[in-house]
């Protein structure tokens, strides 16, 4: 069974800001990965539990894990990308539970250059609670370069520069 550490080589993301912690499936148009909150310590309130807003993070970076998943399909490294924003968030309650285990369902709507736009469904015991489209941005490594400054590559992982 896929892990987080399958995780952790597609999508340059470090704890704690690494939501997602299991890999469930990927191919070349959808990802499924899982999270924990209880392990979510970054968002958590006294309770426990983790705001239903998180759950856009969660799919922008399950996207992710689908843009790391092509970036090693084509013989490249998975680069850090940039969500855009997201279009009709809905989610059917205002926070995921303690200790629930959440699954996120990501379908790759299009990918043109940078760009992509994709469709993200979130799951709870086989439940429907959440879903979104997300737009991202992958920018190139001399680009990725150019934002961040000269020694961002030291620092980035995915620019090529590692």
């Amino acid at each position: 069974m896929p892990s987080v550490d399958a995780i952790e080589a597609l999508l340059p993301h470090k704890r704690p800001m690494a939501l997602l912690h299991r890999l469930l499936e990927v191919d070349s148009d959808m990802a499924r990965c899982e999270a924990q909150m209880e392990r979510l310590d970054l968002f958590h309130d006294e309770q426990g539990n983790v705001p239903g807003w998180v759950g856009i993070e969660l799919i922008a970076q399950t996207a992710g894990v689908l843009m790391g998943h092509h970036a090693r399909e084509e013989g490249g490294t998975p680069r850090m990308g940039y969500l855009l924003g997201t279009r009709r968030f809905d989610i059917s309650m205002p926070v995921f539970p303690a200790g629930s285990r959440v699954e996120v369902v990501v379908r790759k709507v299009l990918q043109h250059g940078g760009m992509g736009q994709y469709e993200g469904e979130i799951f709870i015991g086989g439940e429907k609670i959440a879903s979104s489209v997300v737009n991202t941005y992958l920018p190139g490594p001399e680009e990725m370069a150019g934002l961040l400054g000269p020694h961002a590559a030291e620092d980035t992982p995915g620019t090529g520069e590692e």
